[in-house]
C-alpha cells in the first residue's frame, strides 16, 4: 500500500456519518513497520476471544480504529518479512553444511494487509480521560492501552514500542499533544525526540514515530467543521474539567490545511488579529503549548531605536515579574530575518506574552476594568 492509497483509506473513514466522521485527529500508518503493526492488531480482532480480559481488550482497541473491509498488497510488507525470514534462517542455520547445489527458492505473492488507522475523537474519550489517550503495545487488565500500537509476537522487537510507550491529550489550547510515557521509550515529531516536555501537534499534518512505527498525524476533515468549536470547548469543560473561554480557543483554531507559516520556533495560528502605525499581531504557539503575539515590524538598515523598544519592554517586564502581574506585557524574544542589517529593509518580530483575546478597549466595553483604571 503507498501513500496515495493509505490516504485514501483514511479520507474515506472521515466522511460525515462514516466510522470516523467525528474524529478530531487520525494516525495513519506510514511505514512498512506500521502498516505490518497494524494489520496484525486488526487481525487479531477479526475473532472475538472467549477469554474475558482478552476480550475486553479488543472492544477497547476497536474503538480507536477503523479498518477496512478488505485487505491490500503491500510490497514494502513483504520485503520486510523476508528481510527477517532471512535474518532469522541465516541465525539458525549457520551451523549446517551448505547444499553444493541449493535449489531456487519461488518468490511468494505480497503479503496483504488489513489497511485504516487510528483515531481520536473527543465522543470516544479515553480510558483515563485526564491523563490522555494511551499508546503501546498490547495489554491486559486493569490498564488497557487505548491505541494498540501492536501485539505480542515473534517480531515484536523489529516494532521498537513499549507498554507505555505514549500519551496523546486535549491540550488547553485545545490543540493535541504528545508526550512520552517513559524515559525509555523512543517517540519522534517531526524528527524531535519528545522527552520530558510535551509536543504540541501545532500543524495540521505531522510525522509521529513511536519506536519503528511512524505515522502520519494530521487533524480530520470534522476538526476544521463549524461545529467542532463548540464540542472542543463542551470536552474541555466538562471532561478535562478546564475553563476555557470560547475567545482564546479563537486565537488556537485547529490548523489550516493549506500551511503553516513558522516564524523561529513559532507557528502562527491565525492572521493578523491587530494592526497599527508600528506593525500587525498575529499569535503563535511553540511545541510546548507556549501562546505569543508576534508584533511584526518592516525595519531599515538604521536599527538604534530599536534597542530603546527593546529596553522599555524588558523593563516593563521586570516590573510585571516583581509586582505579580500577568496582565502587562513581556518580551519573550526579537526575531529578524537580517541579524546583519545588510538589506535595506528587514522583518522583526517582538515576541510578547501574554497573548491574549481581549484589548483595552473590549476590556472597557465588556466592564471588566474598574471605575478609574481606563484612565
Amino acid at each position: 500500500m503507498d501513500h496515495s492509497s493509505s490516504q485514501g483509506t483514511a479520507e474515506d473513514g472521515t466522511l460525515p456519518g462514516s466510522e470516523a466522521g467525528e474524529a478530531t485527529v487520525l494516525l495513519v500508518p506510514e511505514n512498512a513497520e506500521a502498516r505490518l503493526a497494524f494489520s496484525e492488531v486488526a487481525e487479531w480482532l477479526q475473532k472475538q476471544s472467549e477469554v474475558p480480559a482478552i476480550r475486553e481488550a479488543q472492544d477497547h482497541a476497536r474503538k480507536y480504529m477503523c479498518i477496512s473491509s478488505n485487505q491490500e498488497p503491500d510490497a514494502e510488507a513483504t520485503s520486510l518479512m523476508r528481510r527477517l525470514a532471512g535474518d532469522l534462517s541465516s541465525c539458525s542455520s549457520v551451523s549446517l553444511p551448505r547444499s553444493p547445489s541449493p535449489s531456487p527458492i519461488p518468490l511468494e505473492p505480497d503479503l496483504e494487509l488489513w489497511t485504516g488507522f487510528y483515531y481520536l475523537a473527543l465522543d470516544r474519550p479515553p480510558q483515563q480521560p485526564l491523563r490522555g489517550w494511551t499508546a503501546g503495545i498490547l495489554r491486559h487488565g486493569n490498564s488497557l492501552n487505548d491505541l494498540v500500537l501492536c501485539l505480542r509476537s515473534a517480531i515484536d522487537f523489529v516494532y521498537g514500542v513499549r507498554r507505555h510507550q505514549a500519551i496523546l491529550q486535549i491540550h488547553s489550547t485545545g490543540l493535541l499533544y504528545v508526550q512520552t510515557a517513559s524515559a525509555r521509550a523512543s517517540t519522534y515529531v517531526n524528527g524531535n525526540r519528545v522527552s520530558g516536555q510535551i509536543h504540541l501537534l501545532n500543524e495540521a499534518t505531522m510525522t509521529v514515530t513511536f519506536g519503528a512505527l511512524r505515522y502520519r498525524a494530521e487533524y480530520a476533515r470534522f476538526a476544521h467543521s463549524e461545529s467542532y468549536p463548540a464540542r472542543l470547548h463542551r470536552y474541555l469543560r466538562e471532561v478535562l474539567g478546564s475553563q476555557p473561554s470560547h475567545s482564546m480557543l479563537t486565537l488556537t483554531p485547529t490548523p489550516s490545511e493549506s500551511g503553516s507559516i513558522k516564524v523561529g520556533q513559532w507557528t502562527l495560528t491565525t492572521g493578523t488579529i491587530g494592526s497599527g502605525a508600528a506593525g500587525r499581531v498575529s499569535v503563535g504557539v511553540n511545541s510546548r503549548g507556549q501562546l505569543v503575539a508576534l508584533k511584526r515590524m518592516i525595519v531599515g538598515r538604521d536599527r538604534a531605536g530599536l534597542h530603546q523598544i527593546r529596553q522599555r519592554l524588558e523593563t516593563l517586564g521586570s516590573l510585571a515579574a516583581s509586582h505579580d502581574e500577568p496582565r502587562l506585557l513581556r518580551l519573550v524574544e526579537m526575531i529578524t530575518d537580517d541579524d546583519q542589517g545588510a538589506n535595506r529593509t528587514a522583518d522583526l518580530w517582538f515576541v510578547l506574552e501574554p497573548a491574549v483575546a481581549d484589548t483595552l478597549g473590549s476590556l472597557v466595553v465588556k466592564g471588566h476594568l474598574a471605575t478609574g483604571d481606563e484612565r
